[in-house]
């Protein structure tokens, strides 16, 4: 797939680094099929937008602080992972980033703690992973995950409030 229609230049200035207050301001681009014409408005404009008849589907799915900075324990080389989802049997499967050739049976240490063997390579990056301990995985990523924000918000780092304001409005 040639994805060179999504390459462009867009302004730092222009990219928001914080999430608007209130979060019912947030910006909503409304495109009028039978017009073809569109227009800025905000989520508050929402109720005055829909018609009889129009559907409305409600997302309720919640970013969780999926995002795993540590090092690998040999090496200490940098590594970075982003939780996917729990595999049957307890393990992680984890989208992992680190140089070099990481093998089946290294571990891992977060930052804070956590450590994490490299059970399987699942092929693109991804890998199952096990947490050296028995919480479920929402516990611990809520104790040594960040929000997983893209690089262009603050370069990934996440600030105090990230986690209750990087939600959809109706999150």
């Amino acid at each position: 797939m040639d994805t060179s229609a999504f390459d462009f230049t867009l302004p730092d200035g222009l990219i928001a680094q914080h999430a608007v207050e209130p979060r019912d301001r947030s910006r909503l681009m409304v495109i009028r099929r039978e017009s073809s014409t569109w227009e800025h408005r905000t989520c508050a404009d929402l109720p005055d937008l829909l018609k009889p008849g129009d559907v409305l589907v409600r997302n309720n799915t919640k970013v969780i602080p999926a995002r795993l900075v540590g090092r690998r324990e040999g090496t200490g080389g940098r590594w970075e992972g982003l939780y996917l989802r729990t595999l049957p049997g307890g393990s992680w499967e984890i989208l992992a980033k680190t140089r070099g050739h990481p093998t089946v049976g290294e571990r891992v240490v977060v930052n804070s703690g956590l450590t994490l063997t490299l059970e399987a390579r699942l092929g693109e990056g991804r890998w199952a992973v096990r947490p050296e301990s028995d919480e479920p995985a929402e516990r611990l990523l809520g104790a040594h995950g960040l929000v997983p924000l893209p690089p262009y918000i603050r370069k990934g780092v996440e600030a105090t409030g990230d986690r209750s304001r990087y939600q959809t409005v109706y999150a």
